[in-house]
Order: C-alpha cells, then sequence, then structure tokens
C-alpha cells in the first residue's frame, strides 16, 4: 500500500523520482528482448509488461483516491495522468489489443469522477513531513489553462476543466481556511484568460469562466465584474458585448452567496453597470437582433432585482452609518451614481428599444422591466390581467383554434376541388352527357331483362312440373295405339 504522505514514494509510482528503478526496468526489458529470437514476439512481451504496470498504478490510485480523499499528493498524479491519457488515446485503434481501449476509458474515469470528488489540502512543507508546495499547484494551473486553450475535442477540454477545478479549490481553500484573501496568482490566471478571450480570437471558450461562477462564485466576482463592465462598454462589436452581459448576469445570479468583499464590489460596480447597460442600448438597442439583445435583457433582469433586494440593505446600512435618514432620501452607490434616476432613465430606454424588436417575448419583458425600475404605467402600459379560470380559457382557446385549422383545411379542399373542375371545362361537361346517356341506356336495358325474366318464371314452373310426372312405360304406349 502507498502512503499518502510519502512524496517520494508517490513520485516512484507515476514513473518519475527513481532513475536506479528505471534503469533496472530498462536493463531487464533489454535482457528479454536479446533472449528472444523473433522481435515481434519481445515487442508483445514489452506492451503486456507496460500494461500490467500500468493498471497496478491506477489500482493503487483509486485506492488512494477513495481512502484518503484529502491527500494533497494527490495534485501530483494529475499531468502523468493527463499525459498516460493522451499516449493511450493515440495508441488505441485497429489492430491494438482492446486492453488499452479499456484502460484509457478506466484513466478518464478516473480523472472525470473519482479525482473529482477529492478536496486535497496544501499541507506546508516541514522537515521529516510531506506535502506540496503552492508553486507547485501554480504550474500545474497554469499549464492546465494553456492545455484548456489547446484542447482538441470537447471530451479533452471536459477532462482538463475538471483538474484546473481541482487545483482552483486547494489553492482557494488554503488561502482562505485561514481568513485570508484568495491568492493573487490565481486571480491573475483567470483575468489574463478572461481579458484573452474578450479581446482577441482565440480558441478559449467560456467554459473556464462558466464553471468559475458555478464553483466559486466570489472569487468570479472579485475576477470578473469590473472587467467585464469595462469590456461591455468598450468592445466594438455586438456580439463581445453581449456575451460581457451575459457573463454578468451569471454573476449576479449567484449573489446570495457572495462573501463580503463580493458583495462590496458588486455595490461599487453597480453604477458602472446601469451605466454600461444604457449606453449599449442607446448606441445599438435598434440594430441588435433578438439574438444580441436577449442577453442585454436578462442582464437588466438581474440588475433590476439586484436593486430591488438590495435597497432595504443600503438604507439600514446608511441608517446605521449616520444615525438615521430622511424620508424620500436618494439611494446612490458607492461610486456617487444615483441608482434610482440611472434605473429609471434604462427602464425608459427600454420601452423604446422594445418597439424595434419583432419578438413578442422580448417586448413583453422589457415593458416589465421598465414598470419594474419604475417607469410609470402611462409610458410602459399596464400589466396584463390574469382572468380567473385561466386554464379553463386556455384549453378551449385550443379547442378553437383546432376548429379554425380544420375549418381552414376544408375551405382548402373545396377550393382545390373548384379548381380542379373548371380546368376541365367544356369537354369534361361533353363526356359527363355522354356517360349520362350511356347510365340511362343501361337502365333501360336492366328493365327490359328484368320483364324478360317475369315471363320466362311461368314457362320454366311448367317444364319442372312436366318433368316431376312419371312417364307412360314403351307397352303402354304401343296398347294406346293398337286402341286407336
Amino acid at each position: 500500500m502507498v502512503d499518502s504522505n510519502d512524496k517520494a514514494a508517490f513520485r516512484r509510482l507515476l514513473g518519475g523520482g527513481d532513475d536506479e528503478n528505471q534503469a533496472a526496468l530498462s536493463h531487464m526489458l533489454a535482457l528479454r528482448q536479446a533472449n528472444h529470437q523473433g522481435g515481434k514476439e519481445s515487442r508483445m512481451e514489452a506492451e503486456r509488461l507496460s500494461l500490467q504496470h500500468r493498471l497496478r498504478t491506477l489500482d493503487l490510485l483509486e485506492v488512494v483516491a477513495s481512502k484518503q480523499p484529502n491527500a494533497g499528493l494527490l495534485l501530483l498524479t494529475i499531468r502523468p495522468c493527463l499525459k498516460a491519457l493522451k499516449t493511450l488515446q493515440a495508441q488505441a485503434g485497429p489492430g491494438k489489443p482492446s486492453e488499452l481501449v479499456g484502460l484509457s476509458h478506466r484513466l478518464a474515469e478516473f480523472l472525470n469522477k473519482r479525482l473529482a470528488k477529492t478536496r486535497p489540502r496544501l499541507v506546508p512543507v516541514v522537515e521529516g513531513a510531506a506535502g506540496v508546495e503552492e508553486e507547485e499547484v501554480q504550474t500545474l494551473a497554469q499549464a492546465l489553462m494553456v492545455d484548456v486553450k489547446k484542447s482538441p475535442t470537447t471530451a479533452t477540454t471536459n477532462t482538463l476543466m475538471t483538474c484546473l477545478t481541482i487545483c482552483t479549490r486547494s489553492a482557494l481553500f488554503s488561502s482562505t481556511s485561514n481568513g485570508g484573501p484568495p491568492p493573487e496568482w490565481l486571480l491573475n490566471l483567470y483575468r489574463g484568460a478572461l481579458e484573452e478571450y474578450m479581446t482577441t480570437r482565440t480558441s478559449l471558450t467560456a467554459a473556464p469562466f462558466e464553471q468559475l461562477v458555478a464553483r466559486f462564485p466570489s472569487p468570479a466576482c472579485l475576477v470578473m465584474l469590473g472587467p467585464l463592465n469595462r469590456y461591455a462598454v468598450e468592445a466594438s462589436k455586438a456580439f463581445r458585448q453581449a456575451e460581457a452581459f451575459r457573463m454578468v448576469g451569471l454573476l449576479l445570479a449567484q449573489r446570495r452567496v457572495f462573501g463580503p468583499e463580493a458583495k462590496l464590489v458588486l455595490k461599487e460596480e453597480m453604477g458602472g453597470l446601469l451605466a454600461g447597460l444604457t449606453r449599449v442600448l442607446r448606441e445599438q438597442g435598434g440594430e441588435m437582433n433578438s439574438k444580441r439583445l436577449k442577453p442585454l435583457v436578462e442582464c437588466c433582469q438581474s440588475v433590476a432585482t439586484v436593486l430591488k433586494d438590495g435597497e432595504g440593505a443600503v438604507e439600514e446600512e446608511e441608517k446605521s452609518k449616520k444615525g438615521g435618514k430622511k424620508k424620500g432620501g436618494k439611494a446612490t452607490s458607492s461610486g456617487g451614481v444615483d441608482t434610482a434616476e440611472a434605473a429609471l432613465g434604462l427602464g425608459r430606454l427600454l420601452v423604446k428599444v422594445q418597439e424595434g424588436t419583432a419578438s413578442e417575448g422580448l417586448k413583453m419583458s422589457c415593458l416589465h422591466l421598465a414598470r419594474q425600475l419604475g417607469v410609470p404605467t402611462s409610458e410602459a402600459g399596464e400589466p396584463p390581467v390574469q382572468v380567473e379560470g385561466g386554464k379553463k380559457n386556455h384549453k378551449k382557446e385550443k379547442k378553437e383554434k383546432k376548429e379554425e385549422k380544420k375549418n381552414k383545411k376544408r375551405a382548402r379542399e373545396d377550393e382545390a376541388k373548384e379548381v380542379a373542375e373548371h380546368k376541365v371545362g367544356n369537354g369534361g361537361g361533353a363526356g359527363q352527357e355522354r356517360k349520362g346517356k350511356g347510365n340511362n341506356n343501361n337502365k333501360k336495358g336492366g328493365k327490359e331483362s328484368q320483364d324478360n325474366k317475369a315471363q320466362q318464371k311461368p314457362q320454366q314452373q311448367q317444364q319442372q312440373k312436366q318433368q316431376q310426372q312419371p312417364q307412360p312405360d314403351k307397352a303402354s304406349k304401343k296398347a294406346k295405339k293398337m286402341k286407336q
């Protein structure tokens, strides 16, 4: 059994750190190759030994991951396992043993499922104790981010993202468990990737940032909210602006689990976010299609919800600081922006934007948001009235629509028949007259045949009676003739 605290044993298990064992293994394989006369047999034997070694190593790693999920040395397994998985996927193919395919699937499952459930902890490295230094985790995370950019397939990207999440979790736990801020190198790593994604043409996707928001909302807010506000305004293309506001919406959806620092950042950036939304909608709202406009409307919805939920909290903080707040005072962000007036201006702009879109759903959303942001009903319109028994009315409407469809279908069929008859023309009418005469003749012939059958019936009956009477013998016939 491998001890999770023995760093040298882990390195030997993963194929590194012990040159003597590697040399001995190479020497043994060379001797076996020399003893065998055929080159093919020696290669097959070497492949079999290598496969057995990999299987035993994977068995031991699975045991360690299941029995000691907090072992920090599990981070050392990521790079060798990824390298082995890449080699196995290249080797597996036609003409290769099926064990290689099975091993590649098993290794991918270990990385995506078993290792993803672990929580490696960075133990300080001291004399006589094992541990993983934070510099090693930093190097590993940077290498994984580079691999994510160059990933050829979706499956490989998902595996790399799982490994990157493990490194991020370990680094964050080591710093925040003691009450400290997130490590600066980790924030810079994601900031640099976000800048590359938003400003250049790159193969990097939004998957790293979406996963960061979903798993670590507070660090994601510290990393992404400010830069996204800036990119949304400075971006020269509509799709980059829409993508920036989409990510902002994802961040604001996780606001309830933000830490104190993230909440402070959100409060500081709210004024800039309102100004950016207003500017983008004013400049490109009329030219945007529904696909680009939808993320902006969803972001406005998140902003309106934040303003509605956070209004009471802001008042309580100001009351505690200033010793009370006058009635009718205006709520402002820490940046000095009047959020009430900015929200009202954004709502009125949404009323104008909905006039230029063809989507009924976006129109309703814009008007609802405008009312939520403080626009009076005289400008945004009255909200739709909900009628009692809405379900029943909905069923009636469905039935009426079905009947209308049936009636339209019947009308189309009747029109098609009339058009076909009109195309036939006069020639078709003459033919129909001939057919009518023929039918009349057939009817007459049918009546005559019925009369003939009625006359033939009594004759047939008389013949049957005569046949049934007994016929006289030949002798009686002769006697009658003699008498005559």
